[in-house]
């Protein structure tokens, strides 16, 4: 059995285009650490051991009913790592949605093991899924080699491929999770909406996003990938550009990412008739629009190769969405685009309209539905899907 601090070599991610190639490999102090043991006295019975390792019994839980098991879950992402957003929003968290929505209605699913995604996690709470467990990457992986949970409950597996790719997008799947995490995070979405701009009649509504310095885990050992934001890539003259876009379009919003909440983006997205910014997965929140907005991705030519894989990210995306899409080189990540660009790319597109939006939801709607009628949910095996 590998212990709870070990990672293989399978769990390990696969660097992608929009991320380093250095993999870092981590342990969680909380699977790693060993505990004092309890003074036990004579008359007493000895404490119970954990089944599994990294995982610790819930005191005062009530027995589960007859025939219950525990699920762990393993959500597949193709490349990178789930702690950076593109791969964690795709990869993990639109796999996680449709297996939960699956399983947590049924009552003798008893608990549902998921592996942390770091500082990702703080967004799963908000999912609502009361049997879900988060359990530090270590353990969760030492976990998928047992047959029982710390309750002694029957462990089950299941693994369930993430979306996080251009050849891996599937319109039906992202859009099914998307709408259940959009129906979680309504009234949030609808509050912080009050606090967006009022457009002039017919005047274009645009959402610029620029990065801001890595968060200080990304610079850290403990991150599978390290590295993020501007140490990435960055627009030097974004507040020119800013300035220039709202010369011509007053009702013109900018937006650190990482200073917002997943609501406020939602708010912002789906306000928005245009929305601005550089390779990066700020974009790939574009499936949160509700409605045919239009994108301008300021690509850098040395990630733009077409020749190579995963380019595409966010052309694809935007295709699967039919969405209008305008490419706007840039000389290399850390290169000033010039405003001119910028306006010429806006110019170029299509101008919204409410017929528009409501063919571009009903066809939407019914593509969704058409692959809600195909899709048949993997089930949880007994068999351990690492051993």
């Amino acid at each position: 059995m590998t212990s709870p601090a070990s990672v293989s070599a399978r769990s390990r991610p696969r660097p992608c285009a929009s991320c380093a190639t250095r993999v870092v490999p981590t342990t969680c102090a909380a699977s790693s650490t060993s505990k004092p043991a309890l003074p036990v006295r004579p008359d007493t019975p000895a404490p119970p051991r954990p089944a599994s390792p990294g995982v610790e019994p819930t005191p005062g839980k009530a027995a589960a009913a007859p025939g219950a098991f525990a699920v762990h879950l393993s959500c597949a992402n193709r490349s990178g790592s789930v702690e950076h957003y593109y791969h964690f929003y795709f990869g993990f968290l639109v796999p996680l949605v449709l297996a939960c929505e699956r399983l947590q209605p049924r009552a003798e699913v008893a608990a549902i093991y998921v592996r942390s995604c770091a500082i990702m996690d703080e967004h799963l709470p908000r999912l609502g899924y009361s049997k879900l467990r988060v359990l530090p990457r270590s353990a969760h992986e030492a976990l998928g080699e047992t047959d029982t949970d710390a309750q002694g409950l029957p462990l089950k597996h299941l693994r369930v491929p993430g979306y996080d790719g251009p050849n891996a997008y599937r319109f039906g799947a992202i859009q099914t999770a998307t709408a259940v995490l959009l129906e979680r995070l309504g009234p949030a979405i609808a509050q912080e909406a009050t606090t967006l701009p009022i457009a002039a009649d017919g005047s274009l509504k645009i959402l610029m996003f620029n990065r801001q310095a890595p968060q200080a885990f990304y610079l850290s050992a403990e991150a599978e990938i390290p590295g993020a934001g501007t140490d990435r890539r960055s627009l030097p003259n974004f507040p020119e550009l800013l300035q220039r876009v709202r010369e011509t379009y007053p009702a013109t919003i900018e937006m650190y990412p990482e200073d917002h909440s997943l609501a406020a983006q939602a708010a912002a997205l789906r306000w928005a008739d245009v929305v601005i910014g550089q390779h990066g997965a700020a974009l790939g929140n574009m499936v949160l629009c509700d409605g045919p907005t239009a994108l301008v991705e300021i690509c850098p030519h040395d990630i733009a190769d077409d020749s190579g894989p995963g380019k595409r990210h966010f052309l694809r995306l935007s295709r699967l969405y039919r969405m209008p899409y305008v490419h706007v080189a840039q000389e290399h990540s850390h290169a000033p685009v010039a405003p001119e660009t910028i306006l010429q790319a806006i110019d170029s597109l299509p101008r919204p309209s409410a017929l528009r939006r409501l063919v571009w939801r009903a066809i939407n709607r019914g593509r969704q539905l058409a692959w809600q009628l195909r899709y048949r949910p993997p089930s949880p095996s007994s068999s351990s899907v690492t051993g």
